[in-house]
């Protein structure tokens, strides 16, 4: 269990009224160890949040309770097979009549004689009262009829693992995804920072529209919160220490300008336009492809300023 609170000079948890004096944040762990900062990431899945194992003070807002609610947590298992050798056909995606099952063939992807079975609810939960070995059979015998291997000749794998998140306690579920009723406008306010000091920050692969239930997304989500943080201390980022640079960043973090050669003023780009790819001697005129504004006035126009959208 972790709580986050907020504590003033002389340690006295007063909760939400000197949140907004020091802005810090204190981790309390389950064995007791706390951990003090200015900002804090909050990246467990939304599983976790939903069972509400975390202790939040002050409490969440009413919108993020909402959100966390409305946005619903699957339980996408996988039974994942190793055999000496490959028996199944080439194709990277092989799907079957048995609606439990879809495959993933993991050869092409560098995993030798390895190839995953994805079951998804409400099939995921049936074999929550099974055995390793249990699901495995069940899984190979499909396998069997798929390819047309005579059962005497049917290999056993060499190595297996079956995943089970939904009884994992630090996931309960995986993963988020569009319940009846939930829009974007949940997810969007579940990645949004808490309290008036904007100390307590969402990620993960709940946060991400583009990227949900996907790596890329939680470590891009991730990112996104990083780069906030480090704008609200005004640090400089630098988009090549990213993962995925440019295209890994949030589009607010990577605005940029570029100067006019014939008047000097600045120009602020629109997102993911960047100077490297404008002429050598840019003129406001040319900045007459996204803002109406410059193509009537030109360099008659006046200098954009920070705010300027």
């Amino acid at each position: 269990t972790t709580t986050t609170t907020t504590t003033n000079d002389n340690g006295d948890d007063n909760g939400k009224t000197l949140l907004y004096q020091n802005k810090k944040c204190i981790v309390e762990t389950e064995s007791g160890e706390q951990f003090q900062s200015d900002f804090v990431i909050c990246t467990v899945p939304l599983g976790v949040l939903q069972r509400d194992v975390i202790c939040f003070h002050p409490s969440l807002s009413a919108r993020k309770q909402s959100a966390i609610r409305a946005i619903g947590m699957g339980t996408e298992n996988k039974v994942i097979l190793r055999f000496a050798q490959k028996f199944w056909p080439n194709f990277k995606y092989i799907q079957c009549n048995d609606y439990r099952y879809r495959f993933l063939n993991y050869e092409p992807f560098g995993k030798k004689g390895t190839i995953v079975a994805h079951c998804a609810p409400p099939y995921a939960h049936d074999y929550e009262n099974q055995t390793d070995e249990e699901i495995v059979e069940t899984v190979c015998k499909v396998m069997q009829t798929m390819f047309r291997v005579k059962p005497e000749k049917m290999p056993k794998p060499v190595d297996f693992l079956v995943t089970r998140w939904l009884q994992d306690e630090n996931s309960f579920g995986a993963y988020s995804y569009m319940k009846v009723g939930a829009t974007y406008s949940d997810v969007r306010a579940l990645s949004e920072p808490e309290f008036e000091a904007k100390t307590l920050f969402f990620a993960g692969e709940g946060c991400s529209i583009s990227g949900a239930q996907c790596v890329h997304g939680a470590v891009m989500s991730g990112q996104e919160q990083a780069c906030k943080i480090l704008q609200i201390g005004n640090v400089e980022i630098n988009a090549d220490m990213a993962l995925g640079k440019r295209v890994g960043m949030p589009a607010e973090a990577m605005r940029e300008w570029m100067q006019c050669s014939k008047c000097s003023k600045w120009r602020k780009l629109p997102e993911f336009v960047f100077p490297d790819e404008l002429e050598e001697k840019w003129e406001c005129s040319f900045g007459g492809v996204w803002d109406e504004r410059l193509e009537q006035l030109g360099c008659d126009a006046a200098e954009d300023d920070e705010d300027d959208e």
